[in-house]
């Protein structure tokens, strides 16, 4: 049976958590509206990033992950810079240098059960002629290499997880800023579906 004075405890604990719970929301909320405000000014000041926005996302994380311990506002310059590097390679008919992007696949396991999957890459692909060639890594730090032709505005040919020891074909859109296009491919008892979008 409980006391009146542990019942008086109980009140106390339950109005303490909820006042942690209303603090613990707005300090989140100030959070979110500072690095909201952060990147809109960031933007702000530098409107040749903000046309390239679907590139500077997918280098963003890249940035971050090697600059773990700096601020929101320490990193935004960073991806800036790295984005305006990438930017340069445009240039290059060749389609040579640094491309960043995302996929995302469902992975059919061996027992039939399906997972789908999403992660960032970078790559620095190769020219030679029509053959296009280049190592590359995900996110996640898997590995991979890619070999294959430009036919015709078409960039097909094979990608190797060396990490996972799987393959997969792809034939992908091929143009000066972005490849994309479907895979599928498999490996150690699974298939693999995906699309794949870099841009550079």
């Amino acid at each position: 049976m409980i006391t009146f004075a542990q019942q008086m405890n109980l009140e106390m604990l339950k109005r303490r958590r909820v006042a942690l719970e209303i603090e613990a929301n707005r300090r989140i909320q100030d959070r979110e509206y500072h690095d909201r405000r952060t990147i809109e000014n960031f933007f702000a000041r530098n409107p040749d990033l903000k046309d390239r926005l679907p590139l500077f996302a997918c280098i963003a994380p890249w940035t971050q992950q090697y600059n773990p311990d700096k601020a929101l506002e320490e990193l935004l310059p960073l991806a800036g810079a790295a984005t305006r590097k990438v930017v340069q390679s445009e240039s290059q008919a060749n389609y040579g240098g640094a491309w960043f992007g995302v996929f995302s696949e469902v992975v059919t396991l061996a027992d039939g059960q399906k997972v789908n999957y999403a992660d960032y890459v970078a790559i620095e692909l190769a020219s030679n002629g029509d053959q296009l060639s280049g190592e590359g890594v995900l996110f996640t730090g898997h590995k991979f290499r890619i070999e294959g032709r430009n036919d015709g505005g078409k960039f097909i040919g094979e990608v190797v997880n060396m990490t996972e020891k799987w393959n997969a074909k792809f034939s992908c859109d091929l143009a000066s800023t972005k490849i994309s296009g479907p895979y599928s491919g498999a490996g150690a008892g699974q298939t693999y579906e995906g699309t794949v979008m870099l841009l550079r």
